[in-house]
């Protein structure tokens, strides 16, 4: 996943406030602007219907956030958010607490990012899906 600016959450806590999770999302994503996103979503014994509704109720925005529910807990995550027991090791920076807060904590690290680049002169390369190039 490299280039990717993912984020890492625990499927049984987005459960517990949907919307506002997604909300703050999308102003992830929307503060990345070109720059790939991409949310992985980590479970372990999670009910396989509890699952499919999720699916059912979010897939547009899911589509969106190029979303992967998984139970792999050893896919490379740029910025992993961990509330409790989370086995996650595989990651560059992490958050220890809310979701919410936590993704606030991401666009201020994505802010710094932005800037130091900026300031240094170095232009991320432009994102092109592996079948485009």
């Amino acid at each position: 996943m490299k280039g990717v600016r993912s984020i890492g959450l625990k499927l049984e806590d987005v459960f517990k406030n949907e919307e506002a999770i997604f909300d703050e999302l999308q102003r992830c994503r929307d503060q990345l602007n070109i720059s790939p996103f991409k949310v992985l979503f980590f479970h372990q014994q999670e009910d396989v219907t509890k699952i499919k509704n999720f699916l059912k109720r979010n897939s547009a925005i899911l589509l969106e956030f190029n979303a992967q529910i998984t139970k792999q807990y050893n896919l490379q995550t740029f910025f992993v958010i961990k509330q409790g027991v989370f086995k996650v090791e595989n990651f560059r920076y992490c958050y220890n607490g809310d979701i919410i807060k936590g993704l606030k904590e991401y666009r201020r690290l994505i802010k710094h990012i932005q800037i130091r680049e900026l300031d240094s002169g170095y232009k991320r390369p432009h994102f092109q899906p592996e079948n485009q190039r």
